[in-house]
């Protein structure tokens, strides 16, 4: 059992088993211009390119539990619709099959969740009931049946690839989900590496909600998480990356000003499809939260890239 202490973490250890993982060899994780970062738009620009580029890679060799070839196309009549949802619990009409399970009937068609979904196939091939019956536990209140091993790509001695890495100032990162899990990406992985339940998707209740439950962190100060790439999962070929900040969360991170959050606005799909349609949208609304103001968002503009 090895331990990795950075006295710039948030106060604990992270420990690495060896005996149950692929080692990996510590490392920082820099941002290009540690001390004058780039915009969060140009973060999520250059971060989509990069990913485009994992993603090429993972279709052409990918591991085991990959997207299939689609078996269970949409239906184009009203008797197919309902044969097409046979299995789903219809809760509200804005999801799939009305089944929140299953994710929004729309998926984002803006800038820049767009490019994460672009290549995205949300049941994997499979009809919505199946796709619930391979997926989803629903015996007591329901959850979802993640991959082994902390969603952690296995080697083949069915060992954990993962390993200690310090984020540093910076870095930008990203989810889809809300702020007490404990799981990140490097900002724009397309959301087929995540290998993520579509109701991840779902935009959130309550008050200025998040789109698509999207968020968007800058490392303000150094800490470390377990990386490694990401299992294959509900229906998706997985081989991004994931950070695992456990045993903290998210929200914890932010409030002890470790990570900044940038809440994507709904003024910035707006501005975007203004631009697309030749009619301004020069400028970008993000919500910038940080522990500063005590959960009260503040709001500033940058000009839009």
């Amino acid at each position: 059992m090895i331990q990795h202490m950075n006295h710039n973490s948030p106060g604990f250890p992270f420990t690495h088993d060896t005996s149950n993982s692929t080692k990996l060899q510590k490392a920082t994780v820099h941002h290009p211009v540690a001390h004058n970062p780039p915009s969060v738009k140009q973060a999520i620009k250059a971060g989509a390119l990069m990913m485009l580029v994992g993603l090429t890679s993972a279709l052409a060799h990918p591991v085991g539990g990959g997207t299939p070839t689609s078996t269970c196309p949409m239906p184009t009549s009203t008797d197919g619709y309902i044969a097409y949802c046979r299995g789903t619990k219809f809760s509200d009409s804005k999801y799939l099959c009305g089944d929140e399970r299953l994710g929004p009937n729309d998926l984002p068609t803006d800038f820049p969740l767009d490019t994460l979904v672009a290549t995205y196939d949300r049941l994997g091939g499979l009809c919505p009931g199946p796709f619930l019956q391979t997926y989803y536990n629903s015996s007591g209140k329901g959850s979802w049946i993640y991959p082994t091993g902390d969603g952690f790509q296995l080697d083949t001695r069915n060992h954990t690839i993962n390993g200690t890495i310090t984020l540093s100032v910076g870095v930008v990162l990203d989810r889809f989900g809300g702020e007490y899990g404990t799981f990140v990406s490097p900002v724009g992985a397309p959301y087929m590496q995540r290998s993520l339940p579509p109701q991840n998707l779902d935009w959130p209740k309550g008050l200025l909600p998040y789109p698509y439950d999207y968020h968007l962190y800058q490392v303000i100060k150094p800490f470390n998480v377990s990386a490694g790439p990401i299992a294959p999962g509900f229906g998706q070929p997985g081989q991004g990356v994931q950070y695992n900040v456990a045993p903290l969360n998210i929200s914890v991170l932010v409030e002890r000003e470790f990570l900044r959050s940038y809440r994507v606005s709904f003024d910035e799909f707006a501005a975007d499809k203004k631009a697309k349609a030749g009619l301004g949208g020069e400028r970008l609304m993000l919500q910038v939260q940080g522990n500063a103001g005590r959960g009260k968002a503040r709001e500033v503009r940058t000009r839009q890239d």
